[in-house]
């Protein structure tokens, strides 16, 4: 089970910086769900691309696909926003928020090597969801769950 650590270190990015070739906004590899605090979804899908996330920002590691793997638009509650990646391999995550910044996340802590970020205050809207791979080649299974819980 994923353990985030109080410590874990999640990069949070601003909007402003280089060109990426990641394309928020654009149509998800493994489709969009409209969600809330309540559900618990989980997407089986294939992580990594062609694309070094390093060029969004410092602390961004792995290679993503140039258009989001999954999309979603949230609707808060009072529990935290929970989005994590399980996988065999070493993977990681690329999050565009609502307001167009970024964060990342390549180890959810504790010695886990699957990513993870919690979100406390989590703001309403369109969540674009990149699941990264250290190794892309060949293309590892993973899955993305997002969630206010991490318990199974």
């Amino acid at each position: 089970m994923l353990r985030i650590a109080a410590g874990a270190v999640v990069a949070l990015l601003a909007s402003s910086g280089p060109a990426l070739a990641q394309q928020p906004g654009f149509e998800p590899a493994y489709g969009s769900a409209d969600l809330s605090a309540a559900d618990d979804h989980r997407i089986e899908l294939k992580a990594g691309g062609h694309e070094d996330a390093s060029r969004v920002g410092r602390g961004c590691v792995g290679m993503v696909a140039d258009y989001p793997d999954f999309v979603f638009n949230y609707t808060p509650g009072e529990a935290p926003l929970i989005i994590t990646a399980t996988s065999r391999a070493d993977t990681t995550l690329l999050l565009n928020f609502p307001d167009g910044s970024w964060a990342c996340n390549d180890d959810g802590g504790e010695g886990d090597p699957n990513p993870g970020i919690v979100i406390h205050r989590p703001p309403a809207g369109r969540y674009d969801v990149w699941v990264g791979a250290k190794q892309p080649h060949p293309a590892p299974d993973a899955v993305l769950r997002i969630s206010a819980t991490l318990e199974d």
